[in-house]
């Protein structure tokens, strides 16, 4: 099997694990839909894993408004920018 090959099935494989992981997040947080850091998992999984920014804003929004703490705000912030710099480019 040739290199590419491998690398392709590779990554297909990789976005069905993190979509299960994203499942895995959702039922969480209809348990505890208060978690700040299970909105700041899925916003990450949703821009760095499966290349989503517009719901990584729109998780991280959702975030800021249960009010986290300093910590949480700061990461908050940081990916925010992170997303904002690359839907300039």
């Amino acid at each position: 099997m040739a290199d590419y090959q491998i690398r392709a099935r590779s990554s297909t494989e990789d976005i069905f694990w993190y979509r299960f992981v994203k499942c895995l997040v959702m039922e969480a947080l209809e348990r505890s839909p208060k978690s700040t850091r299970l909105h700041l998992v899925l916003a990450f999984l949703e821009h760095m894993k499966l290349e989503n920014k517009y719901k990584a804003l729109l998780h991280l929004t959702n975030t800021e408004a249960i009010h986290p703490s300093p910590l949480e705000e700061f990461a908050i912030y940081h990916l925010k920018k992170r997303i904002e710099q690359r839907m300039i480019e």
